[in-house]
Order: structure tokens, then C-alpha cells, then sequence
């Protein structure tokens, strides 16, 4: 289910009818392939976990 529309202008909601922020995501995300990657400039939160199956990251301040 996508979703944008009058009553969430500038907004797009993934499997929810209402986004929260630019866009909001109700359920799991996944990147593959070569070169598979999300990207972020601000801040990343998660109330469930992350987890990174290939190269280097950090969580809370720690390597991972």
C-alpha cells in the first residue's frame, strides 16, 4: 500500500495510510543487489533492531 494524498501534503506513507514524516515505512525495509545501500544526513531510529550483515557502521556510538 502507498499512499499520499491532500490530507498529507509533502508526505508518502508505505503500508500506512498515515505518514508521520516524509516518508513513513510500516513494516521491514530491504536494500540488495551490488551496491544495495540507505543513506541517511540526519538521524536514523529504530524501536526494533539494526542489522548490518556486510561492512562497517555504528550503533549508539559503537562499531559494528
Amino acid at each position: 500500500l502507498l499512499f499520499t494524498d491532500a490530507s498529507t501534503p509533502g508526505r508518502v506513507g508505505i503500508g500506512t495510510k498515515s505518514p508521520l514524516s516524509k516518508l513513513t515505512v510500516n513494516g521491514n525495509i530491504h536494500a540488495s543487489q551490488s551496491g544495495g545501500h540507505i543513506t541517511a544526513s540526519g538521524n536514523i531510529s529504530s524501536s526494533g533492531t539494526i542489522t548490518a550483515t556486510d561492512g562497517f557502521g555504528t550503533i549508539n556510538g559503537g562499531l559494528f
